[in-house]
């Protein structure tokens, strides 16, 4: 997250009284990566393996767009033949897929906060027709709650890349469109739509059973880790002190550009 001091507290104390719940969007589903999940399926990071069943049965009932919250930066402790299996899957299947990445060491730029570095998922991932990528930072407050995010951020290096953020990726890659709408902020902030915990998760080893998934189709998917332990967390205005999963804020933000 990229810290921002601009707000005073108070200013962000009377805007957090007015936050109130929203509907959410019944298009939106949490695939959790939950303690559940792990008890069934061994300690984390798992195999790239399951991840590739688990898109290959989204298939048979194909989502809008899918937004896979986890970022994998790093080769499979278990080979190059465990990456083949999920390049494999996402050539295989007929709907989006949005994998994240993440700017590191932030200067403000023009339109967009500028990183100093990308961290990007493997190309062995992202070289794909049926792939794209945006970025999860969010903006976080000087009290430690996340009220922002940055619409765009571009990649000081070489290629001087812009991202959109992941959460309109997804929102776009579903066929949504704000373009008509009144243009972006740089920074807007996230109209939160509900406490975490509230909109409908699916523990992940549920995609791996046969049969499963009629209630996916045409629907808003993100996959992302909802167990503390994995540490992918942050306060909200919504939370009263309860974190909420980096993948449930993204979700938010989804719901924010649906309505």
């Amino acid at each position: 997250s990229y810290a921002e001091g601009l707000f005073s507290g108070l200013e962000n104390f009377f805007e957090d009284i007015f936050f109130s719940s929203k509907p959410v969007s019944s298009d939106l589903l949490i695939v959790s990566i939950d303690n559940e999940s792990i008890a069934r399926l061994g300690q984390w990071p798992w195999p790239r393996e399951y991840f590739s069943r688990a898109l290959v049965h989204l298939n048979e009932n194909p989502p809008k767009s899918v937004g896979f919250d986890v970022l994998l930066s790093e080769p499979s402790r278990l080979g190059a033949g465990d990456d083949a299996v999920l390049r494999s899957a996402l050539a295989q299947v007929s709907y989006p897929i949005v994998f994240p990445a993440e700017g590191e060491s932030f200067s403000p730029g023009g339109e967009a906060l500028r990183a100093a570095n990308v961290i990007k998922p493997l190309a062995v991932f992202t070289d794909n027709k049926n792939v794209s990528l945006g970025h999860i930072n969010l903006i976080l407050d000087s009290d430690n709650i996340v009220r922002k995010f940055p619409f765009e951020i571009e990649d000081r290096g070489a290629g001087r890349e812009i991202y959109q953020s992941f959460s309109y990726e997804v929102f776009k890659a579903a066929g949504g469109d704000i373009s008509k709408k009144s243009s972006q902020e740089t920074i807007p902030r996230i109209a939160f739509s509900f406490p975490a915990g509230s909109i409908r998760r699916i523990p992940f080893w549920r995609l791996l059973e046969k049969g499963f998934g009629p209630e996916l189709k045409n629907k808003i998917v993100l996959i992302g880790s909802t167990s503390p332990d994995l540490h992918d967390e942050n306060l909200t205005p919504m939370g009263k002190g309860k974190a909420m999963p980096g993948v449930e804020i993204q979700a938010n933000i989804v719901n924010m550009f649906l309505s």
